[in-house]
């Protein structure tokens, strides 16, 4: 072949051509990396630098503060919580910290904080819904979703004009938990409440005041002024709150709508009404 290879030199460790190369290598390695360590620095300190310009830059300051989503809770109390304050950058606002501070609050479901430029800062909330009291020895407050959300204090009844039912008879374990089934007590006292409020709807006079839970017979129900308690028991909620709907009509058609102690709707087979007994009156 005419071409040669070409040799390359062998250099030793500790021959004066290998310490060159090798102090060489280094000289090279420790520029490039004073050179990106320099390149860092000063794109941190343009970085901050344009920072400091716009958290100070009166023209993203807040001059509104938009809340949506409270019906109990009051707009200004929300920005209250959230630490807010018109008048402040935009930018400074750490929007995943607010959030934090608002779920802080009991009746806080859900909550979201955004900023709108130039000058506007979001928050919008998601309320729990209050369904019932539950009676544990303590009082619990208990949304739609089946979820215990607060411990029932006396600043709540500003909160919740409306009555709320009160439930006795469950223990914890039988309340909700993540992963776990609901026990069938908490399953009826959920269902009954929901069709319970559905009912309301076409029957005025019915308001649910109370529900009593007995483990082994089912519910008891606490909901009218005339009629003193109805026994539901378990399961088939939509139809005994027809037959109930349906029994209270018949009685008013009568026009003599007696006081009755006990509606039993446990077996729909076998409807038993219990009126008021007074002294002088004999059951039946």
């Amino acid at each position: 072949m005419s071409d040669k290879k070409r040799i390359r030199k062998n250099y030793y460790k500790n021959s004066p051509a290998g310490r060159r190369a090798r102090k060489k290598e280094r000289i090279l390695l420790g520029i490039k990396c004073f050179s990106g360590i320099s390149v860092l620095s000063i794109m941190s300190v343009c970085f901050i630098f344009c920072h400091d310009i716009l958290t100070q830059c009166d023209y993203l300051n807040a001059t509104a503060i938009e809340v949506s989503g409270a019906y109990r809770l009051s707009p200004q109390h929300i920005i209250d919580q959230a630490g807010i304050k018109t008048g402040k950058n935009i930018l400074s606002v750490n929007l995943a910290h607010t959030r934090l501070q608002l779920l802080a609050q009991p009746w806080i479901a859900e909550a979201e904080v955004f900023r709108e430029f130039p000058s506007k800062i979001g928050i919008k909330i998601r309320e729990h819904t209050p369904l019932a009291v539950l009676e544990m020895g303590r009082s619990f407050i208990i949304d739609t979703d089946g979820n215990i959300f607060k411990e029932w204090a006396g600043s709540d009844s500003i909160l919740v004009p409306e009555h709320l039912p009160v439930v006795s008879g469950l223990t914890y374990s039988d309340l909700n938990e993540p992963g776990k089934q609901q026990s069938i007590p908490f399953k009826a006292v959920m269902n009954a409440l929901a069709l319970g409020n559905k009912t309301a709807a076409n029957i005025p006079e019915m308001m649910i005041r109370r529900i009593s839970v007995d483990r082994e017979v089912g519910l008891t129900v606490f909901a009218f002024d005339r009629v003193k308690t109805i026994k539901l028991g378990y399961g088939n909620y939509p139809v005994k709150y027809d037959r109930l709907k349906m029994i209270l009509k018949h009685l008013k058609h009568d026009g003599n709508f007696p006081y009755l102690e006990t509606i039993d709707l446990k077996d729909l087979n076998r409807i038993v009404m219990r009126p008021v007994y007074t002294a002088n009156q004999k059951e039946v």
